[in-house]
């Protein structure tokens, strides 16, 4: 490593990419190699013979990013709220769907796609509707509604319980439709060996 004295530390960016670009007037008495590495500890990088600095963001670019996540976010949660809400005011209507899932999977013995998947999107509109139950910022003499409306409620908690919700409906019904399938094979595996061993996919 060169020598890095105290005139080129206090050389601008400008100047030392204009002392590679025209060495002939370059103050000082430093080779191409010290400014290169100098304009390497603050962040350049040689890209095709260019000096970029990758240290500098982009303000507009950066705005885009928060923006798009800020949407990201809004959407999410009109998205959570609206789901919950639904699943709430059908709540019948979902025990008896995942019931009939059930059945359908079993009858399938759980080697039709069909039935599964229909079984994995109940599973999902079943875990949308037990999901406040979980929460816990929602007491038990207060309406998921009335939480969610409060002017008390933090913001900071939607985004956490939104957050959540959407690991709950990647990861639950998987397991939900994992479990019931796997029962419905071994019992049609004890009733139909025959089955069973023709069968091995899915």
């Amino acid at each position: 490593m060169s020598k890095r004295d105290d005139y080129l530390e206090a050389m601008t960016d400008d100047e030392i990419l204009d002392a590679l670009r025209d060495p002939g007037n370059a103050p000082g008495n430093y080779d191409d190699y010290e400014f290169e590495e100098e304009l390497g500890y603050r962040g350049y990088r040689n890209v095709n013979g260019s000096f970029v600095n990758y240290d500098e963001s982009n303000p507009v670019a950066l705005g885009i990013i928060l923006a798009l996540v800020l949407v990201a976010a809004i959407l999410a949660i009109f998205g959570f709220a609206y789901a919950v809400s639904y699943a709430i005011y059908f709540s019948k209507v979902i025990y008896v769907a995942f019931l009939v899932g059930i059945v359908l999977v079993g009858r399938g013995k759980g080697r039709s796609k069909l039935a599964n998947y229909i079984f994995f999107l109940i599973c999902i509109a079943l875990v949308t509707r037990l999901y406040p139950e979980f929460l816990p910022y929602v007491s038990y003499d207060q309406e998921f509604g009335e939480w969610l409306a409060s002017d008390s409620t933090p913001f900071e908690e939607i985004l956490i319980a939104t957050f959540f919700y959407f690991v709950s409906i990647l990861v639950f019904p998987w397991i939900f439709l994992k479990l019931i399938v796997m029962v419905a094979r071994d019992n049609a595996k004890s009733r139909y060996p025959r089955y069973h061993g023709t069968h091995r996919n899915m």
